[in-house]
């Protein structure tokens, strides 16, 4: 009862808000009105868009973030496009090793941080999604970089539309067990690993930008190890550190069995771009 009762007070905030938050969800509309093109369509087969097994590979490479603000300078996009375009580059060039590279491009699921001014220092973690698409179906890495910086500026467009607090607000009204239950029967039906949603999750962490220490002995770098999920059987984090980008890779082994390679083609994909930056 106590349930249903804050429903109903939420629901005349959160009607004048479907209209415009479906719309912006896809790509219908921006904040001054005018449409928004998007071309994120369904999520293409890839050999690491399958049912995992308990095994795993895992593999690491570190970047200067000097080096990807000289990208970002002379093209005019952001630290995180660059890395957005390196993967796709290293993807696209794994894909095709392996004779499963798709006509379409790859949607990329990118964490961000839903935390307003008045939550930042706060204990714990506030995070939303945004999709996006991954040109992995582009030769010319310049082009790639272009076609990120567009779709990341989309994606921030729709993503902007959800107002602050309406995600906690929703929340709010499914409990526990209904979600836990639901979540259940996702994983149960395959629903994941048949149709996923987007085919790899790419996160960018911001780290420390002073030295770390623990019992004397500096930290000399930080590699983030994510988790995969069926139907999600490799995943890209990186975390900035004193002038660097540590990336950790995880895959499914039987799904990604070389992904030392695929982390190897990252920093042959940073030497293109910076050929291209001149």
């Amino acid at each position: 009862m106590q349930l249903a009762g804050e429903f109903v007070k939420k629901v005349p905030t959160l009607a004048p808000l479907v209209s415009p938050l479906v719309g912006g969800l896809l790509g219908l509309n921006s904040g001054d009105g005018s449409v928004i093109p998007t071309t994120l369509g369904r999520a293409p087969a890839t050999p690491f868009n399958k049912k995992i097994t308990p095994h795993r590979r895992v593999a690491f490479r570190s970047v200067s973030l000097a080096d990807v603000k000289t990208v970002k300078n002379a093209f005019g996009t952001s630290v995180n496009d660059v890395v957005m375009a390196m993967c796709a580059g290293a993807l696209r060039h794994w894909l095709a090793d392996h004779n499963a590279l798709p006509a379409s491009p790859l949607n990329a699921m990118i964490p961000v941080s839903v935390r307003d001014e008045t939550a930042k220092g706060a204990m714990g973690n506030r995070v939303s999604a945004m999709l996006a698409v991954l040109p992995t179906n582009l030769e010319d890495p310049e082009q790639r970089l272009s076609v990120v910086h567009e779709a990341t500026k989309i994606a921030k467009a729709q993503q902007a539309t959800i107002p602050q607090g309406l995600v906690d607000d929703i929340s709010d009204f499914a409990p526990p067990a209904l979600a836990a239950r639901a979540a259940r029967v996702v994983f149960a039906t395959g629903m994941m690993h048949r149709m996923p949603p987007f085919n790899i999750c790419i996160s960018n962490v911001p780290g420390p930008n002073v030295p770390v220490y623990m019992a004397g002995a500096r930290m000399l770098a930080q590699y983030p190890l994510s988790v995969i999920l069926d139907g999600q059987g490799l995943n890209i984090t990186l975390v900035g550190y004193l002038g660097q980008l540590h990336f950790g890779l995880v895959a499914c082994r039987e799904l990604v069995p070389d992904i030392d390679t695929l982390a190897g083609y990252l920093i042959d994909e940073l030497d293109l771009l910076l050929k291209a930056a001149g």
